[in-house]
């Protein structure tokens, strides 16, 4: 006995056109989820902090009496805490040096 392999059936799998819409969406898809990844993660992006304006803020503070070394030791040890919680990938620099449209981190 021989079998005998049956003829393709017309219309038994996906059509051509719907291939190539689900490889586009898978691609799409795709491409979003790393763009985003490599936004979050490995993108550099530009922080700014004001330094001059916090220090002298707290210099006023201390000048006037609103502040007490205990308090004025307290928000330096903020203010650290900031900057070492900004990820890798972030660079922090001076607001003096930022024209416009810089991200400020503040404690």
């Amino acid at each position: 006995m021989t079998k005998t392999i049956p003829d393709k059936v017309a219309g038994a799998g996906p059509g051509y056109l719907f291939t190539i819409l689900i490889a586009l969406v898978v691609s799409a898809i795709t491409a979003t989820a790393t763009m985003a990844l490599y936004d979050q993660r490995f993108a550099h992006k530009v922080v700014v902090m004001d330094l001059k304006g916090f220090v002298r803020q707290q210099r006023d503070r201390m000048l006037s009496g609103e502040l007490d070394e205990k308090q004025f030791q307290k928000n330096l040890d903020a203010m650290e805490k900031v900057l070492l919680a900004v990820p890798r990938n972030h660079t922090v620099i001076m607001k003096e040096v930022v024209l416009r449209n810089g991200r400020e981190i503040r404690p």
